[in-house]
C-alpha cells in the first residue's frame, strides 16, 4: 500500500524475536527472502484498491481532482480522494481477505444479491458521510448527492448512485489499511446501490469488530 516500514517497526520486530530466531534469520537470508517474496505476492493478489497522491493523479483528471479536494476540505478531510481500483473484488469472496468483517461474512454466503465485481479504474471517494444524509430515505439521500454534484460541478457520472457494496467495502478497507480509521465513523451504516433479491438496498458499516452488512430498513 505504498507505505515504508518505519524504524520503530523494525525495533518492535527485533524485540519480538528470540536470539535463536534471529540467528536463524541472519544465517538463512536467501530462504527468508524467498519466503517473504511468496507472502508479498499473495498479499498483492488481495490488494484491489490503492490510494493515489494528488500529485500522481493523471493530468487529464487534475481539474476533477481539484473539485473533489475542495469537497474533502469542506468536510475537514485532508487524505487521498483518488483511488486506483483493480477489477475483480467481490463482497463474498474478497472482503474477508481485505479486512475485518463481521463473522468473516460467512452469514452472507447464502444471501441472494448481485455481488458485482469491481472494474478497473480511478475512483474519487471521500471517507466521510455527506452532510445532511443521515436519517433520510433513499429519495432524500439521492437528492443530497445530486445537489453536491451540481454544487461542486462534478461530471454527471460522479455521485450517480451510492456505489456497489463491493466497491464501497474495498474502499473502506483501503482507507483502514492506510490509516487504521474505521469508517463510517460513529458506528454508522452507509446505504449502497446493491439490492437484495427482495428489493431492499443493502447497508454497509458498523465497523467495530468488523464491517457488517444488512438490509436498508436499518437507519443509515
Amino acid at each position: 500500500m505504498n507505505r515504508k516500514v518505519s524504524f520503530d517497526a523494525i525495533i518492535r520486530l527485533r524485540k519480538q524475536l528470540t536470539d535463536d530466531e534471529l540467528r536463524v534469520l541472519v544465517t538463512n537470508i536467501r530462504q527468508v527472502k524467498n519466503f517473504l517474496a511468496r507472502l508479498v505476492a499473495t498479499a498483492a493478489k488481495n490488494v484491489f484498491v490503492e490510494y493515489i497522491d494528488d500529485k500522481d493523479v493523471p493530468e487529464r483528471l487534475q481539474p476533477v481532482l481539484a473539485k473533489w479536494r475542495r469537497y474533502a476540505t469542506e468536510l475537514g478531510y485532508s487524505g487521498p480522494v483518488a483511488w486506483r481500483v483493480k477489477a475483480g473484488f467481490t463482497l463474498k469472496r474478497h472482503a474477508p481477505l481485505a479486512g475485518p468483517c463481521h463473522e468473516r461474512f460467512n452469514h452472507l454466503q447464502d444471501w441472494r444479491f448481485a455481488d458485482e465485481p469491481t472494474v478497473s479504474g480511478i475512483v474519487f471517494w471521500v471517507p466521510r458521510l455527506a452532510p445532511e444524509t443521515t436519517a433520510k430515505n433513499v429519495e432524500e439521500q439521492t437528492k443530497v448527492i445530486m445537489d453536491l454534484r451540481t454544487r461542486f460541478e462534478l461530471p454527471e457520472h460522479h455521485l450517480k448512485d451510492f456505489g456497489s457494496a463491493g466497491l464501497v467495502a474495498a474502499l473502506i478497507f483501503a482507507h483502514f489499511k492506510r490509516t487504521g480509521e474505521r469508517v463510517p465513523l460513529d458506528l454508522r451504516y452507509v446505504r449502497t446501490a446493491t439490492r437484495h433479491s427482495d428489493g431492499c438496498l443493502l447497508n454497509l458499516g458498523v465497523f467495530a469488530l468488523g464491517v457488517d452488512l444488512e438490509p436498508s430498513d436499518a437507519q443509515p
